[in-house]
């Protein structure tokens, strides 16, 4: 039996076929009655192989299975298996190293994912990124943990403890370049000024103070793969979603209160210092992605339930990008697809690639 949200992709497929419109389309959907699903991760550790990670929930009995949905010709067909563990991020150099991070835990594969070796994961980690087949990195909310040994072994990382970053602090991106240069970045709550008053000059109260926030982007920068990190806090638009980094600007995507008239907003800062110049801020948008494609800027997120994609040509302008009608969810992120262009993972249970 078709599921609605079968019946609405068969629909909407022929319907932008006619039209000639669909930019990115649905090429796996987890949609099977009695079930919750959760796509957590996906990677292309070669041009025709990838997976996608995540797991599924009952609701006779609220049992819960972790998954993999492996492709072997680009992600025209994949085949469902058991993972080791419930994933929570991905990271690969190549088939021959792949990392599938879950909690506590970490595996290892060197033959594009099939098979997987277990390893000392960095405690209550929620992101990994290598720099190469040896030295990698992982976020765990204050704590950012290193490795040296493909990881085996994970020790932390002092900076990310610094006196100058506030208590309220949560690492969560890790960007590099090329095996020098990257940064580690974050959210953070600056703390109120003592004499900070309300907009008509009242003192607040202690509820008011406790309800009010100064949001902010934490980063650790280095220059030398991670053996030294220089430290910085500056107020930003709100919580850090996804940052692009070019060596002379950062370009990030922030999120604000859902219930906001602008609920995100993309900005960019030279990257020596700030203020953010706002690029993107539409209303009921909010971008939880950012990617480079073809000298376009490309932003994904949501407008309601529906996901939308926005690029940004060379003239500074903002254009609609079509996604197919079934693409519904309340979150949306790029990852790089078979030849490096950015495919969309809905964590409600879809993969999006890019047609035409």
């Amino acid at each position: 039996m078709l599921t609605r949200r079968a019946c609405l992709a068969l629909a909407a497929a022929g319907a932008a076929r006619a039209s000639g419109e669909a930019r990115w389309q649905p090429v796996l959907t987890l949609d099977e009655p009695g079930y919750d699903f959760r796509l957590a991760a996906a990677c292309f550790p070669a041009p025709r192989t990838g997976f996608a990670a995540g797991f599924s929930r009952r609701h006779i009995d609220f049992g819960e299975d972790n998954l993999l949905f492996h492709t072997e010709d680009a992600g025209k067909t994949w085949v469902r298996k058991n993972a080791p563990g419930r994933p929570l991020d991905a990271f690969t150099l190549g088939e021959s190293h792949v990392w599938l991070l879950g909690p506590n835990r970490l595996w290892f594969a060197s033959d594009g994912g099939w098979q997987w070796r277990s390893l000392s994961g960095p405690k209550n980690a929620t992101s990994i990124h290598f720099v190469d087949h040896l030295r990698g990195f992982a976020c765990a909310g204050r704590r950012v943990y290193q490795t040296s040994d493909a990881g085996n072994r994970w020790t932390v990382v002092p900076a990310a403890e610094a006196p100058l970053f506030p208590r309220e602090l949560n690492w969560n991106l890790i960007r590099f370049r090329d095996r020098a240069h990257g940064l580690i970045a974050g959210s953070a709550d600056l703390p109120l000024a003592l004499d900070a008053k309300g907009p008509d000059g009242e003192p607040l109260t202690g509820r008011q103070r406790g309800r009010l926030r100064i949001p902010a982007l934490a980063l650790l920068r280095t220059s030398d793969g991670g053996a030294s990190w220089a430290p910085g806090v500056a107020p930003a638009p709100g919580n850090l979603a996804s940052l692009l980094d070019d060596g002379e600007t950062l370009t990030a995507a922030f999120l604000g209160d859902k219930l906001t008239r602008y609920p995100g907003t993309v900005a960019r800062a030279p990257a020596a210092g700030r203020p953010w110049r706002t690029l993107l801020r539409e209303e009921s948008v909010a971008v939880h992605s950012l990617a480079l494609h073809e000298g376009e800027l490309h932003a994904a997120g949501t407008h309601g339930d529906r996901i939308v994609v926005m690029a940004e040509d060379r003239y500074g302008e903002w254009r609609l990008r079509p996604v197919h009608y079934a693409a519904q969810g309340s979150g949306a992120r790029f990852f790089s697809g078979p030849r490096g262009e950015p495919w969309i993972l809905i964590p409600g249970g879809m993969i999006l690639a890019p047609v035409g």
